[in-house]
């Protein structure tokens, strides 16, 4: 089995880093971000650039949770709480 990169929450959703793949992942999405504000705040106003901004920002999100889900740990049955 490969080593995962994320863990799955126990309360709510989302995911957690837990190796280092996976904090680079997370890095690389917090800095896709501060990129995608950098160029939307200096650069001048086009008629299309909000839904640019709305969709890149979109996208990376798509992209996150896909990795995240995909390299996350897997839940046993006997390790979930909601099962009993």
């Amino acid at each position: 089995m490969k080593k995962a990169w994320f863990r799955r929450k126990e309360f709510g959703w989302g995911f957690w880093p837990i190796a280092w793949q996976g904090w680079l992942v997370l890095m690389g999405y917090l800095v896709g971000i501060g990129f995608l504000m950098y160029r939307f705040v200096t650069e001048p106003a086009t008629e299309n650039s909000f839904s640019l901004f709305i969709g890149t920002l979109f996208l990376l999100s798509v992209l996150l949770i896909a990795v995240a889900s995909m390299t996350a740990e897997t839940v046993r049955a006997d390790d979930d709480p909601q099962a009993e």
